[in-house]
């Protein structure tokens, strides 16, 4: 059975912040990454509730219906897109919309000269005069540096013998038909491989130097950098992260390679982060079997990414009132990645564009224009006709993000209800296996509800099940509420980011309650969960809302 109380507990472990890089570190991270290393202690497995128990589900999630496969997604790209909306979505989060419309335009290679002229929206992509390094062979192996052979990758090292080193270029031969299939490419016949230099430490720069495998212009990177297609990072002490890291700057060199560039800053980063994050099996190196390896994975639990932190970097944003809105993501930086949680920002929009069924299969297609100029606003215009939506979303993610995050299940429906008539009584199903749920029904500000709800349903897989009632089991909490209350919301119209805010301050009702919203607005319920466990939850109760009096006009 797996443990999933790190689902639920709040880390307070500090982070490794790497320091801030500066000069032609800055200008050149435009071209690839200087991916910043998060460094996650150890925690105390208790769980910080007294007699709070912790849900042990004994099934992983199982695959649902809606979901769409990687194989079905690349099919979908394959099929002759519809052309982008005229319509450009808004400039910002509250209301008013851009009238410059994207043009097509080829953009070639650039030099150093003319990356000193980038913004947020100029694409990063190789650079003009910079060759693969290819240092002399004996030299290499007199001074001690092994070299490491794959299909797809060279990778000369310092670092002794281990399995975790020794696999790297295993790694990338699993993960470059991966990252095919992800962007739809056919596989090349013979392409020239990647190059790797994997050093100890800072120490060991002059020995590399000295054999030409780090060539002038590479900054004084804190953990590892890109340029073209070829990358250099040092050790790190948790084996996940080193597997993470050099992914993530091979994701650079890929798409450099096949794509000619990576895209805005934003773009670029988050989806180094999405398409390194991992899974892998290792293998067994006495039997001579190797590894499995699955990218573009979100991880269920903490103790699967030892020292990655992205979730955690989330988390601690929130907590801080630090969140940051769609535009502010878009308006990212190169700099901006010296702070180490601006990857995890990356990341997390990423993850929300790929991993909802609304949005995957228009984020897929945002590859084919890295190198345009204007495609920060092709975003815009391609996510126009649900900009409210994913507003709203993207704030609800922030607030409540976990590992292992069901962004399938927690989709939001914005249509505005309808208010209910007279003194009648309307009645609504809301499912537990979903977050929140619009009910369709429309609250008038200064009235007060009575809302009831009745029915049984499973919120843990057990052994044995858990049945719970809309009032809750109160052996188990989550957020301070009680696992399976009935929670509810009222969504007020207008600005989106508060849509996303208000569903952050639940009401509890349990079996019954009242609500009287200060403003009108949508009615929204669900059972009180975690986003990461929803996957066992099953059954549907009944939720009666009826007006308790009605405003005198």
């Amino acid at each position: 059975m797996q443990d999933r109380r790190n689902v639920l507990v709040g880390f307070r472990r500090p982070f490794f912040h790497v320091g801030i890089i500066a000069g032609l570190s800055v200008i050149l991270s435009v071209l690839g990454c200087d991916s910043g290393a998060s460094l996650e202690t150890p925690e105390s497995q208790k769980s910080p509730v007294s007699g709070r128990l912790t849900k042990k589900p004994t099934v992983s999630p199982p695959k649902r219906e809606n979901r769409v496969s990687v194989s079905e997604s690349v099919a979908n790209q394959k099929k002759t897109r519809s052309t982008q909306t005229d319509r450009a979505a808004p400039a910002s989060l509250e209301s008013s919309r851009p009238s410059d419309r994207p043009t097509e335009k080829t953009v070639n290679r650039r030099s150093l000269a003319e990356l000193l002229q980038g913004s947020v929206d100029a694409p990063g992509g190789p650079v003009e005069g910079f060759a693969q390094p290819t240092p002399d062979l004996a030299q290499t192996e007199a001074a001690g540096i092994r070299r490491l052979e794959g299909d797809r990758v060279t990778i000369y090292t310092n670092i002794p013998s281990n399995p975790t080193v020794d696999a790297l270029p295993e790694l990338f031969d699993q993960a470059w038909p991966q990252w095919n299939e992800y962007f739809g490419l056919e596989p090349e016949k013979g392409p020239k491989k990647l190059l790797g230099v994997l050093m100890k430490d800072r120490r060991s720069r002059p020995t590399f130097e000295k054999l030409g495998l780090l060539p002038d212009g590479v900054p004084d990177f804190p953990h590892a950098y890109c340029l073209n297609d070829t990358f250099w990072a040092y050790d790190q002490p948790s084996e996940y992260y080193l597997r993470h890291l050099v992914l993530h700057e091979g994701v650079h060199a890929f798409m450099n390679r096949r794509l000619g560039g990576c895209g805005p800053p934003w773009y670029m980063e988050g989806m180094a982060e999405l398409l390194s994050t991992h899974r892998w099996d290792g293998g067994n190196s006495k039997e001579g079997g190797k590894g499995r390896l699955a990218v573009n994975y979100f991880p269920r639990d903490r103790s699967e990414t030892p020292m990655w932190g992205r979730v955690k970097m989330i988390q601690d944003a929130e907590s801080e009132g630090q969140f940051k809105t769609a535009e502010e993501i878009l308006a990212i930086r190169p700099e901006d990645f010296a702070v180490n949680r601006s990857y995890g920002w990356a990341w997390a929009f990423a993850t929300l564009l790929e991993r909802s069924p609304d949005y995957r299969e228009r984020f897929r297609t945002l590859h084919e224009h890295v190198l345009d100029p204007t495609f920060n606003q092709r975003f815009r215009a391609l996510f126009a006709d649900d900009w409210d939506r994913l507003a709203a979303e993207w704030r609800v993610l922030v607030g409540t993000m976990e590992y292992g995050h069901d962004l399938e299940q927690t989709g939001l429906d914005l249509t505005p209800g309808r208010p209910i008539e007279g003194e009648k009584v309307r009645k609504v199903e809301i499912w537990a296996d979903q977050g929140w749920q619009n009910s369709g029904i429309a609250l008038q500000g200064g009235n007060s509800y009575q809302v009831g709800a009745t029915g049984r349903f499973q919120i843990a897989a057990g052994p044995p099940e858990w049945v719970a009632e809309p009032g809750g089991v109160s052996i188990r909490y989550y957020k301070g509420v009680p696992l399976g209350k009935l929670l509810a919301a009222v969504v007020p119209d207008g600005i989106p980011q508060k849509k996303g805010e208000t569903l952050l301050k639940p009401i509890p009702i349990g079996l019954s309650g009242v609500i009287s919203p200060p403003e009108s607005g949508t009615l929204f319920l669900k059972v009180n969960d975690s986003p990461a466990e929803l996957f066992d939850n099953r059954g549907t109760i009944t939720v009666e809302i009826r007006p308790e009096k009605v405003k005198k006009r």
